[in-house]
This record gives structure tokens, C-alpha cells and sequence, in this order.
């Protein structure tokens, strides 16, 4: 039992340590200075996909959603955000540029499947202004609210 505590406390450590690097990190980049030099400082791992789209394969979930929330990054800037994956690593994610989708190539099936997309994401944010709306007027309070409000697509 002692060993799990231990091992447990050591883990909790490494967490916290991770998070604070991650956000120093972030910082220094926020700061102006170039990411590879962060990196090397850090000796962190840089993983430059490239261009993603959604549901990219071999790029963590949680990251693609990040990315896919940050704001279009203006001409030479970039967009960053620290993102806490689900087994508690911490992640700097860096977008430098976005790629409008090209509707003329795009075959009906890819068409029909981001509109769905689409309308759900509206569907998801029109249901979630009533609520709050509804929570406002009435003066609501939810009991057992869920853990993490869903978030509307982008």
C-alpha cells in the first residue's frame, strides 16, 4: 500500500512539474521566441503534423480539438494554447495557419457529412442559449450539473 502511495505521489509530482514547464514554455513562445529554441531548451518532443483535419488519425483527440478551437491565426502569428490530455500530460499546441476547407473537391458524402456536422454544432449552441436563457428568467439551479459542458463545433 505504501508503494502505491508513493508511487502515486511521485506521479502527482511529475504532473505538476510537466504542467508548470508547459506553461513556461508557453509563455516564452507568447513571449516571441522561436518554438525550436523552447523546445531545445525544455528537451521536450516537437510533433509537427502539418496540416490536420478533423478526426485526424495519429494525432490525440483532445489536441485536434484544441487546434480546432483556437483563433485563425493572422498572417505571421500563431495561436497557442496548453492543453491537459486525458492521461495527464500537457501539451503546447501551436497553430500557425488554417486552410479553409475546398468545397469544389469535395465529394457529396464529405459535403453531407459537414453539414450534419454543422447543423449539430448549431443545433448544440441554440439549445445551449435557451438553457441558460431558461436558467436566467426562471432562476434555475441544476443539482447535479455535468462535469464538463459540451462545447459547440467549430
Amino acid at each position: 500500500m505504501q508503494a502505491a502511495i508513493e508511487q502515486e505521489l511521485r506521479q502527482e509530482a511529475g504532473r505538476a512539474k510537466a504542467a508548470s514547464e508547459a506553461a513556461s514554455a508557453l509563455e516564452a513562445i507568447t513571449a516571441g521566441r522561436p518554438l525550436e529554441q523552447v523546445v531545445t531548451e525544455k528537451k521536450v518532443d516537437l510533433k509537427a503534423p502539418g496540416l490536420i483535419r478533423r478526426g485526424a488519425p495519429g494525432v490525440d483527440a483532445k489536441l485536434v480539438e484544441a487546434v480546432f478551437r483556437l483563433p485563425r491565426p493572422a498572417p505571421g502569428q500563431a495561436s497557442r494554447e496548453l492543453v491537459t490530455l486525458p492521461n495527464g500530460d500537457v501539451a503546447v499546441v501551436v497553430a500557425t495557419a488554417v486552410q479553409d476547407a475546398d468545397w469544389g473537391t469535395a465529394s457529396d458524402d464529405e459535403r453531407r457529412g459537414h453539414v450534419t456536422r454543422l447543423r449539430e454544432s448549431q443545433a448544440g449552441a441554440e439549445f445551449a442559449a435557451y438553457r441558460a436563457d431558461l436558467q436566467q428568467r426562471l432562476e434555475v439551479k441544476i443539482v447535479n450539473p455535468p462535469e464538463t459542458e459540451p462545447e459547440p463545433a467549430s
